[in-house]
């Protein structure tokens, strides 16, 4: 299991130290984009996450919870193999999803779908086959630091019988929620990728609470 650190949680003003400290210990970060329409909070824009990525060589997650995701993609200056995630809930239809899809991936990044805690994952049926990622929200997006919603880990069966049936091998993830304590719950799903926050940043020694969760996961 990956854990990806979300850097909403931590301390922008010192984010080089953390990503200096954080680099030897994780596989890579999760950067949470909100506009303030999407969801009602506001994080980073593109100069930002720019920056973001020049400072450090791990991939990244970028996890865009905005209205018209298309707009963001080309401002956004990644390397191959960072992954670009939008919601489910932030477009129109399947043909608008496959064209965001294909923007992402002309610009040599992977294609990741977001689907909140009330989305059924039957949704994303017609367009499985195109994605790289598919991230489960286990709270609603817009706030670090909510309870962790069980009843999603209901839908990875159905996500991963849907992938058979297409012969998709997207990564799943999950965001939201996750702990020490629910951890165990998540990685008896054997989900390939986690975003966590408040259980790192939250702690009186991220450090030291990112290596617990690393152990915790073997």
């Amino acid at each position: 299991m990956h854990i990806y650190p979300s850097l909403i949680s931590s301390n922008v003003l010192t984010l080089e130290k953390t990503l200096q400290q954080f680099d030897r210990l994780c596989n890579g970060y999760h950067l949470d984009v909100m506009d303030d329409h999407f969801v009602p909070n506001l994080t980073w824009g593109p100069t930002f996450i720019n920056a973001i990525r020049q400072a450090t060589s791990l991939p990244l997650h970028v996890h865009l919870m905005v209205d018209n995701p298309e707009m963001w993609i080309n401002r956004l200056k990644l390397q191959p193999g960072d992954t670009v995630i939008f919601h489910y809930e932030a477009v129109s239809d399947h043909a608008h999803i496959k064209r965001i899809v294909d923007i992402i991936k002309s610009a040599h990044l992977q294609a990741g779908l977001a689907i909140n805690p009330n989305t059924a994952p039957e949704k994303v049926h017609g367009v499985l086959a195109d994605l790289d990622m598919i991230l489960l929200m286990t709270v609603y997006p817009g706030f670090s630091g909510q309870t962790f919603i069980p009843d999603v880990l209901n839908k990875i069966g159905t996500l991963r019988k849907m992938q058979q049936l297409v012969g998709n091998h997207a990564m799943l993830c999950l965001d939201g929620g996750i702990n020490i304590d629910t951890l165990p719950l998540v990685r008896s799903h054997q989900v390939n990728h986690i975003a966590i926050a408040t259980a790192i940043f939250g702690q009186p020694d991220p450090v030291s609470a990112i290596k617990q969760l690393y152990t915790s996961c073997n």
